[in-house]
C-alpha cells in the first residue's frame, strides 16, 4: 500500500485541508466517504504539502513563454511562483491558474495512466484542465481531475525540493 499525503490550501489566514492519496479509491472508501464541495471561494491560494509542511505546489519558475511548464513541490519562499488562482469552471469543477505563467494545471496529454504528470498549459476548456474538490469526513479535500477521475499527488511521495506533481 502506498502512503497518503496531505495538502493544505492557504487563503489569507485560513487553511482548507486537501488530501492527496497514493492509495486506490477502495482504500479511501473503507476509511471515510467523500462528497463534492460545491462552493470553493474563488481567489488566490497557496497549496502546501502537509507531509512535507514547508513545501508548496510551485510553478518551477515557468513564465509562460514555452507551451508547457512543469509543476513541482518547492520549499516555502513566499514568492508568487507558489500562488494559484482558483476559479469556477462549471459543473462543480474549477480551473487552477498560476499567477506567474497565467497557465492552468492540466494532466499531461489528458493521459489516464497512473503517474501521469501534472503540468501547466494554456486554457483550452477541456476536462483534463478541470478539477473538483471532494471533502472527506475529516475535513480534508481530494483534488480530483474531471477527465481521469484521478487525484493530485507528489510523485512517489517525494519530500525533496523539485519533486514533480502527478495524478494517481
Amino acid at each position: 500500500m502506498r502512503p497518503s499525503i496531505y495538502f493544505l490550501l492557504k487563503m489569507k489566514q485560513f487553511y482548507i485541508k486537501i488530501l492527496l492519496f497514493f492509495c486506490v479509491i477502495t482504500v479511501i472508501s473503507h476509511q471515510m466517504s467523500a462528497q463534492t464541495l460545491e462552493n470553493i471561494i474563488p481567489g488566490i491560494y497557496r497549496i502546501g504539502v502537509k507531509h512535507n509542511s514547508d513545501h508548496y505546489l510551485d510553478n518551477s519558475g515557468y513564465n509562460g513563454a514555452a507551451q508547457y511548464g512543469k509543476v513541482v513541490q518547492w520549499g516555502r519562499n513566499f514568492m508568487v511562483y507558489q500562488n494559484w488562482r482558483i476559479e469556477f469552471a462549471g459543473d462543480n469543477y474549477y480551473k487552477i491558474t498560476s499567477l506567474v505563467s497565467n497557465k492552468v494545471l492540466e494532466v499531461t496529454d489528458c493521459s489516464e495512466v497512473n503517474g501521469a504528470l501534472v503540468r501547466q498549459g494554456a486554457w483550452l476548456d477541456n476536462d483534463c484542465q478541470k478539477w473538483r474538490f471532494d471533502e472527506l469526513q475529516d475535513g480534508f479535500l481530494l483534488i480530483v481531475n474531471k477527465a481521469t477521475g484521478k487525484v493530485i499527488e507528489v510523485k512517489e511521495g517525494g519530500t525533496s525540493t523539485d519533486a514533480p506533481i502527478q495524478v494517481w
